[in-house]
């Protein structure tokens, strides 16, 4: 054959010269047509060289096959390292050119089968698995292996039907979606865990894999399928042993309510199709009988494999301790009563006899009391009295306990160490049949959880810097003393003037400090009887007593006079004060706040270090404010408030990137704009539950919207940790579609907390952005510590751009020193296409205002996207 022809063969040819006798010998090779997948040369390729590759076995087998076959062609399968090292599998074709004696001329064409051996490989250890089986389905099953036909009891006729036969009908909607979604071409994985009934209606318990491939040419979806029948199966039943014994440890004193809770117990696991009593035997099918004294506890099968030997095991057993705990109800009532009261005790047990003299204790008492129990028996109980304040508990508790009455309290206790421990105790009275009478107290140990209470309580009603009452804790303290006195009371709020601006020149250090020495003056200044809390950033709140108007005014004034003087690092302060009075103005303690609010503004127009008493002159406002107030509850009462919404556009093209939600009020055909509201909502902390509500609306729309919307969050729920979670909880499932922005004047309240709030939401995955940026005491400095994505440049800059050449020059800072922080800028409130020119040419990211689009609703919204989009595409 012409060489020059056989060369043009796509893949390695060569001539091969052999002996044939037990083994094979390689005498000649020759390579004719290079196929390039070993990586050695032509010239590499030697006899040799093939020769180290093959191993003894297959050289034998080559061996045999020429023998066997005296003419044509034979083929065979090896391994042969690449020049690298790599393993690479062959399928060869010999045709045998030449016989003389046993030698053989071969002419062999080698196929490089790696990929095809390394899939056959796979594919045969997953379909031979003994753990696993596989389901492919189009429209309807395709293929089934043995291992899921054994697993669902099938036979052929799994095959034609469709794969969401094999679920629930609860779940056959879903699956349904899934499939159509895996036959569009859609790629995803789904996991599902649940329990089925086999064709045969036994019980399996099972976890599909499901994925998308292409089969004969068309989208499918593979399953594969886990029999976890055998460890869920056990595990329920070891939940029914766990809540049977459960119950049975609860030593209920009554068969009948025994009985009923441990089928209550039973049927929640949801194993049996149903469990119940009755006064005869069932002996059909699917019925599982269980004796217990003079009635049967029933079980009805779900499955028809239910009733295996590891759940008749089980049941028989419960049987016998069910059965057990019964025998135990009917012994002595004496020995029951003791036994109650042991189990019931926890840790604290001590027995008295009817002269309440200690005749037992265990070692609980010693370890909590810190005495021993030498110096305990013949004592009595008062030995634990804390002060004079228990002699009243203590004659409560013998006029109790004498007239055969339980008697549950929580004792403040003193050990041995002088040191108080709380116990909440039950004692319980005796009465043995030889007329004997004894007391059992029972006690727990709550010393650490009322500790905890009391941090608690500290955390959620006091402010943490002053350790004064907070907003919640002054009210809450406030309408307590106002209902129990009918003397007049005061009810002062002091405001330290431009305390933002003191925290953003001296910082977030000097303001804190100022705080604390505020707060210990007003404690010297007012003393004990008065109640004081910080229910502001730098608002303070005073409720004290006074005799009269003239004697408050004084006292009033010599304060001033006292803060005048006052310096705090060579820091001089002002402040204004406003108050009102209980009953005269109010007589519940949130309208006298607002009333006092009310007048402190007022005060503050007069100037420094004024104070005004409220009165019906300064109405109008506080009704405005009442009217706000209304207005909201409103709207909350009635789901009033709604999102309208204006779109932030890509500066190079104008295409809609994502969208700002601005809240309203929709009062019949009216909008109310936040404006109106929102400030009052914020000082008065009905901005939470507005919060809330909106974060509820907000995923009902994300779910909906083809772009992210921002949201604002107010610095009132970043101080709040409770409250943010709340709303994370909310909104976290949509965090990458959600874009929150704070006002830039808010973040001097304390930087390092924003901080840290800031890194929490980022771990949830929320973009975050700092709007009217450039507005309050900003600083480029603590800015770049802050992980944002966006600056909103405030409109103030943009509206005077064109005219102003400061405006420009500092639209112009802000978004070069976005970008070397990889921070992106978002202009605001742009009107005209000058404007729009200028921040292209400025190089901001993002623009927004009426010049391109103004709030609308969110159908409009999703309208001008579509029509966006298909321009830009």
């Amino acid at each position: 054959m012409d060489e020059k022809v056989l060369q043009n063969f796509p893949t390695t040819l060569y001539l091969l010269k052999v002996a044939v006798n037990n083994t094979l010998e390689i005498i000649d090779f020759k390579l004719i047509n290079h196929g390039k997948n070993t990586q050695y040369s032509k010239e590499e390729f030697t006899k040799e060289l093939i020769a180290n590759n093959f191993k003894d076995s297959d050289l034998k087998k080559f061996a045999k096959l020429l023998k066997e076959k005296k003419d044509g062609k034979i083929e065979i399968k090896y391994q042969f390292k690449d020049k690298n090292g790599k393993i690479h599998t062959f399928k060869d074709i010999l045709k045998i050119m030449e016989k003389k004696d046993n030698i053989y001329t071969l002419l062999g064409l080698g196929i490089n089968i790696s990929k095809e051996e390394e899939f056959s490989q796979i594919f045969e250890a997953v379909t031979d698995s003994n753990h696993m089986g596989i389901l492919i389905y189009k429209e309807k099953i395709v293929f089934c292996d043995n291992y899921t036909k054994n697993l669902l009891e099938a036979g052929d006729e799994i095959y034609g039907i469709s794969p969401a036969e094999l679920f629930p009908d609860f779940m056959k909607p879903n699956i349904q979606k899934i499939i159509k979604e895996r036959l569009s071409g859609k790629r995803f994985g789904k996991y599902h865990s649940l329990e089925l009934p086999t064709f045969k209606n036994n019980r399996k318990y099972v976890e599909f894999y499901g994925y998308t491939i292409t089969y004969e040419g068309e989208y499918a979806g593979l399953v594969i399928v886990l029999d976890k029948t055998k460890f869920f199966k056990h595990k329920k039943i070891l939940e029914i042993i766990k809540n049977v014994n459960s119950t049975l440890l609860k030593r209920i004193f009554n068969k009948q309510m025994l009985l009923k809770e441990i089928i209550i117990q039973i049927k929640n696991v949801s194993y049996f199709k149903d469990v119940f009593l009755s006064n005869t035997e069932i002996k059909e099918k699917g019925f599982l009988s269980l004796k217990i004294t003079d009635e049967f506890l029933i079980f009805e099968a779900k499955y028809n494999d239910d009733f295996d030997e590891l759940c008749i095991d089980t049941l028989k057993e419960l049987q016998k301790n069910i059965q057990k705990t019964i025998n135990d109800i009917n012994k002595n009532l004496t020995l029951m009563i003791l036994k109650q009261a042991l189990e019931q005790s926890f840790q604290w047990l001590l027995i008295t006899d009817e002269n309440g003299k200690i005749i037992y204790v265990n070692d609980a008492v010693t370890k909590i009391s810190g005495y021993s129990k030498h110096e305990l028996l013949g004592k009595s109980p008062s030995i634990f009295k804390s002060g004079k304040h228990d002699e009243s508990l203590y004659k409560q508790l013998w006029e109790n306990i004498l007239n055969n009455k339980i008697y549950e309290t929580t004792f403040k206790n003193k050990n041995k160490n002088n040191r108080i421990f709380y116990l909440k105790n039950k004692i319980l009275p005796v009465n043995l049949p030889n007329g004997k009478k004894y007391f059992v107290s029972m006690g727990i140990d709550i010393t650490l959880q009322k500790h905890l209470e009391d941090k608690i309580t500290n955390i959620k009603f006091k402010d943490k810097l002053t350790e004064l009452y907070n907003r919640n804790g002054f009210i809450l303290t406030g309408s307590e003393k106002l209902n129990s006195t009918y003397k007049k009371l005061a009810l002062a709020i002091i405001d330290i003037k431009d305390f933002r601006a003191i925290n953003a020149i001296k910082g977030n250090k000097f303001g804190d400090e100022l705080l604390e020495q505020f707060a210990i003056l007003l404690k010297i200044f007012f003393h004990k009887n008065s109640l004081i809390g910080r229910i502001g950033n730098d608002e303070f709140a005073i409720l004290t007593k006074f005799e009269n108007k003239n004697k408050l005014e004084e006292k009033i004034k010599t304060f001033i006079k006292i803060i005048k003087k006052l310096e705090v690092q060579s820091f001089k302060i002002s402040l204004n004060i406003g108050i009102s009075v209980f009953p005269d103005d109010d007589k519940e303690i949130e309208n006298l706040i607002e009333k006092a609010l009310t007048a402190l503004e007022y005060a503050k127009k007069e100037g420094d270090f004024t104070y005004i008493f409220y009165n019906k002159n300064l109405s109008k406002s506080l009704q405005k404010n009442i009217q706000i107030k209304t207005l909201i509850n409103q709207a909350i009462k009635e789901d009033k408030f709604i999102y309208y919404f204006q779109p932030y556009v890509f500066a190079k093209d104008y295409t809609i990137t994502s969208a700002e939600s601005l809240i309203r009020i929709k009062e019949k055909d009216n909008l109310i704009l936040p404006s109106k509201f929102i400030d009052f909502a914020e000082k008065s902390g009905l901005i939470k539950e507005i919060e809330l509500i909106m974060a509820k609306k907000a995923v009902n729309i994300l779910k909906k919207s083809p772009i992210p919307l921002s949201f604002n969050v107010s610095a009132i729920s970043l101080k709040d940790h409770d409250h943010l979670l709340k709303l994370i909880n909310l909104t976290k499932p949509y965090a990458e579609q959600i874009i929150i922005e704070i006002t830039e004047r808010e973040l001097i309240f304390n930087t390092q907390e924003i901080i840290k709030k800031f890194e929490q939401l980022k771990t949830f995955g929320y973009t975050l952005a700092i709007d009217d940026f450039g507005t309050g005491y900003s600083s480029f400095s603590y800015i770049k510590h802050i992980p944002i994505d966006f600056l909103k440049i405030d409109i103030s800059f943009i509206k005077n751009i064109e005219q102003n050449k400061k405006d420009l020059a500092i639209t112009d800072a802000i978004i070069n020193f976005s970008k070397k922080l990889g921070i992106k800028t978002i202009a605001e409130g742009i009107e005209t296409q000058k404007q729009a020119e200028i921040l292209q040419k400025l190089g901001c990211d993002y623009l927004q205002g009426y010049y391109f689009y103004k709030p609308m609703p969110f159908n409009e919204l999703k309208k001008h996207i579509k029509t966006t989009n298909s321009l830009d595409n």
